[in-house]
């Protein structure tokens, strides 16, 4: 599938799952003995035991899109796999899910092959660091298309347009905090004088949006986002076009990989009253994982996900783009982990 076809993917709501889950600290896989279960009273009380490796996930805001989908990694591993317990926690942003990672805090995040290679590279939201040693990828999730979202009334046509608005973007630090600006920057404002910026939540830029306390928002999510999806059907909203010359000059401000982009669109009817096609640009997201998790571990977390596709896909719509992005490069510094690759090979899914 190519990434064009991906497009036409995930406008279906997103779905929520909850997962019960304890947060471990541990800078590595734990493991830990339990005892198996008895299926009746005549069974021997001197009873096998078995290991349990616990596993963390760092994910992002709890009732978001990326949310669920990274949820969905730990549920079906654990359903799955009885031996493995991934835990998946609410960080303040990707960028944070890959830190903790980086430090053993967790062994699992949700990030993007952009964040990925910003860690093991020490730039982006981690130029003040030191190289993140030891990321690896497991697979590639969803497409995260940029939103640019005014009131239907607004006269507000252009990124242009945009000097002396404020501007509602995600959280300080993020890399879609970052992203906004320089998408600002390379439609010609100064992001200092020109524009305020209002940073917040999904729903609290909705808000906002709502109320008249901003004039725009861009945010980088997956298509049929929930909490612009309910904001399109209770306000009178309107997508803006990105045009491909601002993908252009992102790419040579941002000096990243294209690969780790897209340019695309917003299908007709992507979210209420939308009735054409809005062009924009985005990037990839998926899920890193520590190289030091064991092989074996990683080949069951690899295969249980792989093999109930149905499952996934029933959780949110983003989760049905997994194999038409198994095409996307993996760069060398951040490279797919052994036990991943075994599974998918297995799998007929890698050559």
């Amino acid at each position: 599938m190519s990434l064009r076809k991906l497009f036409l993917i995930g406008m279906a709501g997103v779905l929520t799952i909850s997962i019960v889950a304890a947060c471990s600290k541990s800078s590595s896989p734990t493991t830990s003995s339990s005892p198996s279960k008895t299926s009746s009273s005549t069974q021997s009380t001197s009873s096998a035991s078995k290991q349990l490796t616990r596993l963390r996930m760092g994910t992002v805001a709890v009732g978001t899109s990326a949310y669920t989908v990274g949820s969905t990694i730990a549920a079906l591993s654990n359903k799955y796999n009885p031996d493995i317990n991934i835990s998946v926690t609410s960080e303040s942003a990707e960028a944070e899910a890959v830190r903790i990672m980086g430090t053993g805090e967790a062994q699992i995040a949700l990030g993007s092959p952009r964040l990925f290679w910003q860690g093991a590279n020490a730039q982006g939201p981690f130029k003040d660091q030191k190289p993140i040693p030891g990321i690896n990828v497991l697979w590639w999730g969803w497409g995260s298309h940029f939103h640019f979202i005014v009131p239907a009334k607004s006269s507000i046509k252009s990124l242009a347009d945009l000097k002396g608005k404020r501007i509602g973007v995600n959280n300080v630090g993020t890399t879609a905090y970052n992203d906004a600006r320089s998408i600002a920057t390379v439609a010609g404002l100064d992001i200092e004088k020109d524009v305020k910026w209002y940073p917040g939540s999904d729903s609290v830029l909705v808000g906002a949006l709502k109320d008249g306390n901003i004039d725009a928002i861009i945010r980088p999510l997956g298509i049929g986002a929930a909490a612009f999806t309910e904001a399109f059907r209770s306000q009178e909203l309107k997508l803006l076009p990105i045009p491909r010359d601002i993908f252009d000059k992102f790419l040579a401000l941002t000096k990243e990989p294209a690969a780790f982009f897209f340019f695309g669109s917003f299908p007709k009817g992507s979210y209420p009253g939308q009735d054409s096609e809005v062009p924009t640009f985005g990037y990839i997201g998926g899920y890193g994982i520590r190289s030091d998790v064991p092989e074996d571990v990683v080949y069951k977390i690899t295969k249980a996900n792989w093999t109930h596709l149905d499952e996934a896909a029933q959780t949110s719509a983003l989760n049905t783009q997994w194999k038409g992005l198994l095409d996307v490069p993996i760069d060398a510094t951040t490279p797919r982990h052994p036990g991943a690759v075994k599974a998918l090979k297995e799998l007929n899914l890698l050559k």
